[in-house]
Order: C-alpha cells, then sequence, then structure tokens
C-alpha cells in the first residue's frame, strides 16, 4: 500500500503548475498499474471470485479517463503527432 500512496501523491503533485500533461500521464499510469497490481495481488490471496465486478468496471473506467489523459498529452507536443514520412525523414536529416 505506500507504493500506491506514493504514486498518489506524484499524481498530485504533477497536477500542480506548471502543468506538463505528458508527466501527468506517466504518473497516473503507474497509479493505475500500481491498483491493478494490487487488486491481482488480493484477488489470488484472498481467493475472491464473485460480487467483485464493480472493481474491474471502476478499471476499465480509470483506463478510459487514463486514454483522455494520453491523447491530451500527445495534443500537447504540436510539432510530435504520428510521425509520416516527413517526420521521420526530418528526424533522420537531424541526426
Amino acid at each position: 500500500l505506500a507504493i500506491t500512496s506514493h504514486r498518489v501523491d506524484d499524481v498530485v503533485k504533477s497536477m500542480y503548475p506548471p502543468l506538463d500533461p505528458k508527466l501527468l500521464d506517466a504518473r497516473t499510469t503507474a497509479l493505475l498499474l500500481s491498483v491493478s497490481h494490487l487488486v491481482l495481488v488480493t484477488r489470488n490471496a484472498c481467493h475472491l471470485t464473485g460480487g467483485l465486478d464493480w472493481i474491474d468496471q471502476s478499471l476499465s473506467a480509470a483506463e478510459e479517463h487514463l486514454e483522455v489523459l494520453r491523447e491530451a498529452a500527445l495534443a500537447s507536443e504540436p510539432d510530435k503527432g504520428l510521425p509520416g514520412p516527413e517526420g521521420f525523414l526530418q528526424e533522420q536529416s537531424a541526426i
């Protein structure tokens, strides 16, 4: 639980100005992975099987929110969309 607590602190700190969408995305992803891992460990350790659909629904909703954050992080990079042939050639010529 201590790791999850640190992850929550990291997410909150990444929300302070100046906001870096990529950092917020990365820290939120780390938090969601920690929570997902905790759920798996708890289910296996306690031999839980039924009546826990709400957990899966909550994790699914969190993943949808994370996708929105990821899209915002990508949109915050004006020159770095999905690289097409031109972007690839520019990167190669810069090297």
